[in-house]
């Protein structure tokens, strides 16, 4: 079993048993949380469009998330359809492989926050 630290998106939570699935950095498999029973305090709440740091841990059957902390709240929140509408090609796709709807079907769009590549100027000086 394996431990390394991972960002990822919440695609779906149930607040009320503490669980949640999670789409990882690394775009492989999803991951699942469950909150441990025995927790001495309550775990973050978590929410599908979070975006979470947590340990992956790799185990045999799955990868399990584990510690998580809240980085962005409600940063994706239409990650899990736009993850349906590429999984699910449909009217919306021509022949050529684009769709209608102005999405590609295999490249989901995070918002952006900032463009890094393109410095800020103010008056003489370039801010990066």
């Amino acid at each position: 079993m394996s431990l390394r630290r991972m960002c990822g998106v919440v695609l779906w939570s149930n607040p009320d048993d503490q669980k949640a699935v999670i789409w990882c950095e690394d775009q492989g498999s999803l991951a699942y949380y469950v909150e441990p029973e025995d927790s001495a305090m309550s775990g973050v709440a978590l929410d599908a469009g979070d975006l979470i740091e947590f340990e992956l841990r790799e185990e045999r059957q799955f990868r399990r998330v584990t510690n998580p902390v809240l980085l962005v709240e409600d940063h994706a929140p239409e990650l899990a359809r736009q993850l349906g509408n590429c999984a699910n090609i449909d009217d919306a796709t021509r022949r050529d492989g684009t769709r209608t709807d102005g999405w590609a079907t295999n490249i989901v769009q995070f918002p952006r926050t900032r463009d890094w590549a393109t410095p800020r100027t103010s008056g003489k000086h370039v801010i990066a």
